[in-house]
C-alpha cells in the first residue's frame, strides 16, 4: 500500500480523506467517472438518434417546429457498426507448452457468455472512448462482466501504465439502492447508499472489506484510439457530431424548402378584386391557384407570371459532400454510407476498405490486451496460478478483410504448397477456433489410424503396454491363454 500512497501523494487531495485510503480512491474514481458525464450524455443522445436541434434559432422553431421535430438521419450508427461488426473473437492461444490452455480460456469465454457480451462491451468502447471488464469469483467458475463507462473506472500508475493502482464499480440493486466496489491489489471495499440520494459522491454507507487474494485490480479497461495524452481512450463519433449537425441542419432545410418552395408559384398584377361596398369583403375570387383552373381575364394591363421550384439538389449536394466528409475523416468506405457499389472487383472493394480494415486491425492491438489480461484475471480467481501469470495468452480475432471464398483457399492452398504445417494452415481458414482445429486434429489421426489397419498396420495400444504382434498375414497374432 505504501508504494501506492508514494505515487499519488503528488496527484493531490480528494475531500477529506487521507491519501490512499479505500475512502480517497473511491471518491478520486467516481469524481473520474462524473467528470465525463456531461461528454457521455450528449455522446449517448447521438448513439440513440436524439439529435439536438442545435443550428435552429427561435424564430426558426416557432415557424417550422411542428415540420423539423421528427427529422433526425443519423449517419453515426454506421460509422461505428462498420468497425464493429468486424471485431469478432474467435479464441485464444495460450502458447508455449500450454496443450490444454487454449481450451480452458475458450471455456471461461463461452461461461460467460462473451459470444454476444464483447459485442456490446467493444460497441460501447468504440462509442464513448472505452469500456471495462470486470472479472471476480462466481459459484460455477471465473465471472467476466462487461460494464459501460458510466459505471467503472480505473487509475493507471503513471510510470506503469499497464499496472492499475485501484478502480471502481458501481451499480444499481433492483430496490433503487446503488453499490460501489473499491479493488486495489490489497483489498476489496464495498459501500451502499439509499436510492434517491442527492449527495453527488457523498452518502456512502461502508458494508465492509475483504483482502484481494489475486493481489491484482480486476478491472480492465477496454480502451478504444489511446494515445499518451489520452490514455482512457477516445470515441469515434466525438469529432463527427458537428458534421451530424450540419447533415440535420441542411435536411431542415430542404424540407422547408419542399413544403413552401419546390413547386412553381404563379402571380398575376394588376388585376381589381371586386369587393362588397358595404363590408369590404372581396366578392368570388376566381384567381385561386390550382392544378385545375386556368387564370384569365380581358384586361389588357393585367399581366401573369411565375416564380421558379427551389432546386433541392443543392441540398442534397451539400449532404452528400459531408457524408463523404464522415467517410474520409473515419475511414468509412464510401459505399458503407453512400450505396454507391455497383459491379465492382474484388481489387476495388479491397482497396475502398483498406482504410477501415487499418482501423479495425489497430482496435484488435488494444483490445486483445484488454481481453488477455481479463482471461489471466479469471486464471487468477480459479486458483491456476501458471496460467495466470502466463504473458504469452494470444487473443485470435476472425480476419477483418473482405475476401472471396475461392482467394481464401487459393492462399492456403498455395501456402501449403510450399511446406506451411498443415495445422498452420487450417489456423487461417476464417472461424477456426482452438477448439474446432483440435476436432480437425482427432478426425485427421482417425482417419490415418483406420487407413493404417487397412494396410495391415498394428492398433495403437496404451502406453506402457506390449504391442501386439502382427502376422505376415496381416492380422493380429493371437496371444496365448495363459
Amino acid at each position: 500500500m505504501a508504494e501506492s500512497v508514494q505515487v499519488i501523494t503528488s496527484i493531490g487531495m480528494v475531500g477529506e480523506h487521507e491519501v490512499g485510503t479505500p475512502e480517497w480512491w473511491r471518491d478520486r474514481l467516481l469524481d473520474k467517472i462524473a467528470s465525463r458525464r456531461l461528454t457521455d450524455d450528449m455522446i449517448a443522445r447521438y448513439v440513440d438518434g436524439d439529435h439536438p436541434l442545435a443550428f435552429a434559432k427561435t424564430r426558426y422553431r416557432e415557424a417550422f417546429g411542428a415540420l423539423l421535430e421528427p427529422l433526425r438521419d443519423d449517419w453515426l450508427g454506421v460509422v461505428v457498426e462498420a468497425a464493429t461488426e468486424r471485431l469478432v473473437v474467435d479464441g485464444f492461444r495460450a502458447g508455449g507448452t500450454d496443450e490444454t490452455g487454449d481450451d480452458a480460456a475458450w471455456e471461461i469465454w463461452q461461461s460467460n457468455g462473451l459470444d454476444s457480451r464483447s459485442g456490446e462491451a467493444h460497441d460501447e468502447a468504440v462509442k464513448f472512448g472505452v469500456a471495462h471488464l470486470v472479472t471476480g469469483p462466481g459459484p460455477d467458475g471465473p465471472v467476466v462482466l462487461t460494464v459501460p463507462a458510466s459505471r467503472a473506472a480505473v487509475e493507471r500508475d503513471p510510470v506503469r501504465p499497464t499496472r492499475r493502482l485501484a478502480g471502481v464499480h458501481t451499480w444499481m440493486e433492483p430496490d433503487g439502492s446503488e453499490r460501489c466496489v473499491l479493488w486495489t491489489p490489497e483489498v476489496r471495499a464495498e459501500w451502499a447508499r439509499q436510492a434517491g440520494s442527492l449527495m453527488g459522491i457523498g452518502g456512502w454507507e461502508p458494508q465492509g472489506w475483504i483482502r484481494n487474494r489475486v493481489g491484482m485490480v480486476p478491472i480492465v479497461p477496454l480502451v478504444n484510439r489511446p494515445t499518451l495524452r489520452h490514455r482512457d481512450g477516445r470515441s469515434d463519433i466525438e469529432p463527427i457530431m458537428p458534421m451530424q449537425d450540419a447533415i440535420n441542419k441542411l435536411l431542415a432545410d430542404m424540407m422547408v424548402a419542399s413544403e413552401y418552395a419546390a413547386f412553381r408559384q404563379r402571380y398575376a398584377t394588376g388585376i381589381e378584386i371586386p369587393t362588397d361596398p358595404e363590408t369590404g369583403q372581396q366578392l368570388d375570387n376566381q384567381f385561386i391557384a390550382s392544378q385545375s383552373t386556368l387564370w384569365t381575364t380581358e384586361d389588357p394591363d393585367v399581366r401573369f407570371g411565375e416564380f421558379s421550384a427551389s432546386d433541392l439538389g443543392n441540398y442534397t449536394g451539400g449532404i452528400e459532400m459531408v457524408v463523404r466528409h464522415i467517410a474520409a475523416q473515419t475511414r468509412t468506405p464510401p459505399h458503407y454510407l453512400m450505396g454507391e457499389i455497383v459491379n465492382s472487383s474484388a481489387e476495388a472493394l479491397k482497396a475502398a476498405e483498406a482504410g477501415l480494415v487499418a482501423r479495425v486491425r489497430a482496435k484488435m492491438l488494444t483490445f486483445g490486451e484488454a481481453w488477455e489480461d481479463a482471461i489471466r484475471l479469471a486464471f487468477a480467481w480459479s486458483g491456476d496460478e501458471d496460467r495466470a501469470m502466463n504473458a504469452r495468452i494470444e487473443t485470435i480475432w476472425r480476419d477483418p478483410e473482405t475476401r472471396t471464398e475461392a482467394e481464401r483457399v487459393d492462399a492456403i492452398t498455395k501456402l501449403a504448397s510450399i511446406g506451411v504445417p498443415q495445422e498452420a494452415a487450417w489456423s487461417m481458414i476464417p472461424g477456426m477456433t482452438p477448439q474446432k482445429l483440435s476436432r480437425w486434429r482427432a478426425m485427421r489421426d482417425q482417419d490415418a489410424l483406420a487407413l493404417g489397419l487397412s494396410f495391415g498396420g498394428a492398433a495403437p495400444v496404451a502406453p506402457g503396454e506390449p504391442a501386439v504382434p502382427v502376422s505376415a498375414a496381416g492380422q493380429q497374432a493371437q496371444q496365448p491363454a495363459v
